[in-house]
């Protein structure tokens, strides 16, 4: 969704997106994408799409390193 006219676009949000993204710093995209979120709702700024899928990638990325943790601790005394 594009910006209204006049509407500025959350730069944390971006921040948020791009981080999450790169995969090594999903936590500092995570973080970032919970402040654009609340920033976003209180300035009424356009960004809100970036920052829940920064949020929904950080998540997934946290749920793939826990799971990839659980295995190898499996693999390393269970088996």
């Amino acid at each position: 969704m594009a910006p209204q006219s006049g509407q500025r676009l959350n730069r944390t949000a971006v921040w948020a997106l791009v981080l999450s993204g790169l995969g090594i710093t999903f936590v500092i995209g995570l973080v970032l994408g919970y402040r654009a979120r609340a920033q976003i709702r209180r300035t009424r700024e356009a960004g809100l799409p970036f920052a829940n899928v920064a949020i929904w990638l950080g998540w997934a990325y946290l749920g793939v390193l826990v799971f990839g943790l659980l295995v190898y601790g499996w693999i390393l005394f269970v088996a």
